[in-house]
């Protein structure tokens, strides 16, 4: 075997001779590269180990040679350029035919072929138009507009998505919306280059849905006026006026002057309100709305004295809190209103009471049957002997006859209507 030299310390090959019948593998297995202080295995990579043509018949004629013969250094000539580039960097793998081309290249492909202009437009700005989710992310949604027009994308970013369906109306709009959601959308802007299935209109579905929100909120304030309607909201914070909540994501105020008087304290302020309210459902009514300052004005005194007239009438049922205990019977501030009902010991049961010792104590929560209203609501009745079942009932198990008085109480009503 021949010997090259070279200024440059190249990794010595040793090639042992392997028997006649040493497969690839045991060559490739007795193969070794050394250097000073480290192995260049890992170095140099997939290195074939075989010798060349001319190689491979010199160490054939050398067979006679016995295996711990002396090594011979080969292959260390100076490589080219063009071998040191080869070597550092792998080359290039082609794609297999059944492979499929990469995004990238898809995009860019598609990005080559020319795309069809719209000419005549179908629409103006502020016109509505039904649109189809195709996809879409946090930012916004692509539209396919339903027309005549096949290929017609719009746009609509988050900001300006809905604030209804398929949302919370109490919640912040959801910034993707679902792909094969139908709705209407407005025309916000029209391109001067529309193409299709490229650039479109840009769409906006929140002024259609604030145009409903207010038209809701309008026909809340007028059954809360009309038909003695209250809603629940939750408080979400305070400031030196009132406090505030949301309504189908509208700002609502309620004044101070509006709200029930502390109990502990002579007036409300921001720390009062803030401790007592804030984080807890109120029940108010609406006394007015504006479009302009876009806010909500809630009454919670009104919807107290709404829910007095809605709800106690004579025959209802109502449950309420055990206030004052008298020698003759208990009056009781009935829920949802600031009125209190008597329930006279007379009324209590068809047994004969000869005491209110001991039967009801303040704080206990009773279900009752509106009796009488008079003087304006001043001068309420109430009466619990229809829920007994027996006579003396609620004298023996008065928690029970409370707990199933909504029962019992359906029970009399198709009674009395058969």
């Amino acid at each position: 075997m021949k010997l090259c030299t070279s200024s440059t310390v190249r990794p010595s090959l040793r090639i042992q001779r392997a028997p006649a019948q040493a497969s690839f593998r045991q060559l490739h297995n007795r193969t070794s590269f050394r250097t000073s202080g480290f192995s260049c295995r890992s170095l140099i990579g997939d290195v074939d180990p075989r010798p060349a043509n001319g190689e491979r018949d010199e160490i054939t004629s050398n067979s006679a040679s016995t295996e711990d013969s002396s090594p011979a250094s080969i292959g260390s000539q100076e490589p080219e350029a063009s071998d040191v580039t080869a070597t550092s960097t792998p080359p290039a793998v082609s794609p297999k035919v059944d492979e499929e081309p990469s995004e990238k290249a898809t995009t860019q492909r598609k990005d080559a072929i020319p795309k069809e202009v719209i000419e005549e437009v179908p629409f103006q700005v502020g016109d509505v138009v039904v649109g189809e989710v195709l996809y879409g992310n946090d930012k916004g949604s692509r539209i396919k507009i339903i027309g005549d027009i096949d290929g017609l994308i719009g746009y609509v970013s988050s900001s300006y998505g809905p604030c209804l369906e398929p949302c919370d109306a109490n919640t912040a709009p959801l910034a993707r919306l679902p792909r094969g959601y139908k709705r209407e959308f407005k025309i916000a802007n029209i391109p001067e280059r529309m193409e299709v299935n490229g650039m479109g209109p840009l769409l906006s579905a929140r002024p259609i849905d604030e145009e409903i929100i207010w038209q809701r909120l309008e026909q809340m304030k007028e059954a809360s006026q009309k038909d003695l309607a209250t809603y629940n909201v939750r408080i979400l914070r305070s400031n030196k006026g009132g406090v505030l909540s949301s309504m189908m994501g509208i700002e609502l105020f309620i004044p101070y002057s509006k709200l029930l008087r502390p109990q502990g304290t002579s007036r409300w302020n921001e720390e009062v309100a803030s401790d007592l309210l804030v984080g807890k459902d109120l029940c108010i009514s609406i006394a007015d709305i504006s479009r302009t300052d876009r806010n909500i004005i809630g009454d919670q005194i009104k919807a107290l004295e709404q829910n007095q007239r809605r709800i106690i009438v004579p025959g209802a049922l109502v449950t309420g809190t055990v206030r004052t205990v008298k020698s003759y019977g208990f009056f009781v501030l009935i829920d949802g209103t600031r009125s209190s009902g008597l329930l006279h010991m007379s009324a209590i049961s068809r047994a004969y009471v000869d005491t209110t010792e001991n039967l009801l104590m303040e704080g206990d929560r009773v279900s009752a049957i509106v009796n009488q209203v008079e003087d304006d609501f001043n001068r309420i009745s109430l009466t619990t002997e229809p829920l007994e079942k027996y006579p003396g009932e609620i004298i023996e198990n008065k928690e029970e006859v409370f707990a199933t008085a909504s029962e019992r109480f359906r029970e009399l009503v198709e009674e009395s209507q058969n």
